[in-house]
């Protein structure tokens, strides 16, 4: 990573290579896509460390193109309807899940149980398809849903396949001796 300063600001950021109003748009939306809860330009600017009034800026944008929302009062941001759409459109588009399809509807067929497809990003597990149980009592998770590799089935499963210094690094293990 490399410093930039802030124009409008004068402040030292830390920004990834790239167009700064680009990365900075990218990271607001994987901030928020983290948690269920929306955030304050306030917070926002502290967690990103960047400047509020770049940041108010950046969010009004991304609330008027429907990539944002905001609560009642207008002051805390969240994911907009536009982010799940572009979601769908990925999970719609990639290869892998549209061919797994007849696979996972028949694992789920003949075991019952809930069924996922998912990929590793980094040290997690983002499930891109389900099928569910169907038992009554079931096992909560979601489409587009990020979680550890090592604290899910899945995830171990998949991490279970890779050799030992690619899980190390995914999952940032110091060298096995």
């Amino acid at each position: 990573m490399s410093t930039v300063t802030d124009v409008a600001e004068g402040e030292p950021t830390v920004a990834r290579a790239g167009v700064k109003s680009s990365v900075r748009t990218l990271e607001i939306l994987e901030t928020l896509s983290r948690s269920n809860e929306k955030r304050s330009v306030a917070t926002l600017s502290r967690e990103l460390s960047i400047p509020k009034s770049s940041l108010h800026g950046l969010l009004r944008t991304m609330e008027s193109m429907g990539w944002l929302e905001t609560d009642g009062t207008g002051t805390l941001f969240g994911l907009g309807l536009r982010a799940l759409v572009l979601g769908n459109a990925y999970i719609e588009s990639d290869d892998v899940v549209g061919m797994a399809q007849p696979v996972l509807d028949s694992l789920a067929e003949f075991t019952g149980e809930t069924v996922h497809l998912g990929r590793l990003d980094g040290s997690d597990v983002v499930y891109l398809a389900k099928r569910e149980s169907r038992h009554t009592l079931r096992l909560f998770s979601a489409v587009g849903r990020r979680l550890p590799a090592h604290a899910t089935a899945l995830g171990k499963a998949i991490l279970a396949r890779l050799p030992d210094e690619d899980v190390d690094a995914r999952l940032e293990f110091p060298s096995r001796a």
